[in-house]
């Protein structure tokens, strides 16, 4: 499943907006309240009603959550001219000014996706705003939806080879705002639900993080393989090569994903500790430590890649180690910069791409390193005019392995330099420099002030105005 486009009318922020989007990546960039996390709510309320068909998908909750609340609808004010009579006046009569909120309605998010060599269009709408009412779906939406009970019934067969796509949401609040297994999951049938290829769409467009249904998975794999391999032990039973190939493959799989991806960090060793009861990652040089133990940006990667790797290999295990690599899907990643030094920055969706190369990734960013790894087509410019209305494009200038600040620049319409008053004094000083003015008193101040706020000159600044003074001093000697 690819998805081609999504129109928004009267959601959120936007009266109308379309965003067209890349088979394989699209990056939204915007300012701060101009709806990039709009569109990735949108769209995965847009996935629901395919995901909702199959059996372990629903858990308390996710389908109010994935449907259009009547928050979700647009806001437009409206202002009213109010005359008074007000004998205590001058003009007797006085006239005030109030502005008044209505919700614009019919509220509606459409998607358009390629599903099995298919082009599809659907519609979920809200038409009314009182507490009883609902999301209703338009005609395109029965379609999606007996494409996911036609999945789901080929699921069901022994054995199934289909293979499945994945979705996923992971929001800015993935890092440890640990959503708690819900009721169903926590219940007697949990560990024989999680190892049935559906559970992989249970929660899986929650936004907030659902590391700890992994790290159960990871656990319940890891305690079933030491068993097998105890009693093997314990009988005398030599396990042949192959045997414990497969069994290790749920494990490899994971663990090739992670090594792949935290490979810049160095933590790419999972392990599961008895002791601790709890996931550890090893490093060559600092040896194993238990994930909450790790930096932010470690955290929030791993939760990520080992979340999404054991979806993968849940819904299609049937692909074996092949599972990361050919698993179809849609995956959406808030702020997908969070927490990561700028040189990380730099190589996060290369990384996630060439780990989950058939996925499209759909991702938010305020970071000019991670724009500097894209071309043009990838980045999607949410912009709002100075009428209020929206408009999204893609960049004509392409930031692709150039200098952040030229991304920065460029794509985000920001100064390399910050907008500080030393500015000021900095260019001062450089015209003074350039001028042959180096040692007067005036630039000698200048600088002294400077240096004490804590700015430092780049050598090769100076070395060019002075070599600019040098040749100015000669055109006019």
């Amino acid at each position: 499943m690819k998805l081609n486009s999504i129109t928004l009318r009267n959601f959120r922020c936007f009266q109308h907006a379309h965003l067209e989007l890349h088979p394989q990546l699209s990056v939204l960039v915007a300012n701060n309240g101009q709806g990039k996390t709009t569109f990735l709510d949108a769209i995965s309320i847009a996935l629901w009603p395919y995901i909702n068909e199959f059996d372990l998908a629903n858990s308390a909750g996710s389908s109010k959550r994935n449907s259009i609340a009547v928050s979700d609808v647009y806001l437009s004010k409206k202002n009213f001219q109010d005359y008074q009579d007000d004998p205590m006046s001058k003009d007797r009569f006085n006239t005030t000014y109030r502005s008044v909120m209505s919700r614009r309605l019919p509220c509606e998010i459409q998607a358009e996706a390629k599903i099995q060599d298919k082009t599809i269009s659907w519609i979920r709408f809200r038409d009314k705003e009182t507490p009883n009412s609902h999301t209703k779906d338009n005609k395109g939406c029965k379609e999606l939806r007996q494409l996911g009970k036609e999945a789901q019934k080929e699921l069901r067969k022994e054995p199934s080879t289909i293979t499945l796509p994945i979705f996923a949401y992971y929001g800015t609040g993935r890092l440890w705002n640990k959503a708690r297994l819900t009721e169903r999951s926590k219940g007697e049938n949990y560990p024989q639900d999680s190892n049935i290829a559906s559970f992989a769409y249970r929660d899986c467009l929650n936004p907030a993080s659902n590391y700890r249904q992994f790290e159960n998975w990871f656990a319940n794999v890891h305690q079933h393989i030491m068993s097998i391999r105890m009693s093997a032990e314990l009988s005398g039973e030599i396990m042949e090569d192959k045997e414990l190939k497969l069994l290790f493959q749920p494990l490899r799989v994971i663990r090739e994903a992670v090594k792949f991806v935290l490979s810049e960090v160095g933590w790419v060793d999972i392990q599961y500790s008895i002791e601790e009861k709890s996931i550890t990652l090893g490093h060559g040089k600092y040896g194993h430590l238990t994930v909450n133990q790790l930096s932010d940006g470690i955290q929030a990667v791993f939760a990520l890649v080992a979340d999404l790797a054991y979806r993968c290999y849940l819904l299609n295990n049937h692909l074996g180690d092949e599972a990361i690599k050919q698993t179809p899907g849609i995956i959406l990643i808030d702020e997908v910069d969070m927490h990561l030094h700028p040189k990380w920055q730099q190589t996060i969706l290369t990384q996630l791409r060439t780990a989950f190369p058939k996925i499209q990734f759909i991702v938010t960013t305020h970071s000019p390193q991670v724009l500097s790894t894209v071309a043009a087509e990838n980045i999607r410019l949410i912009e709002q005019d100075e009428n209020g209305d929206y408009r999204i494009t893609t960049p004509e200038f392409s930031p692709l392995a150039h200098e952040s600040g030229t991304a920065l620049a460029q794509i985000m319409d920001t100064q390399r330099e910050p907008p500080l008053p030393i500015q000021d004094d900095i260019r001062r000083y450089e015209q003074l420099v350039r001028d042959g003015k180096e040692k007067s008193a005036e630039a000698q101040n200048l600088r002294q002030q400077m240096e004490q706020a804590g700015y430092q000159f780049h050598q090769s600044d100076l070395d060019t105005w002075r070599f600019l003074a040098t040749l100015k001093d000669k055109q006019h000697g």
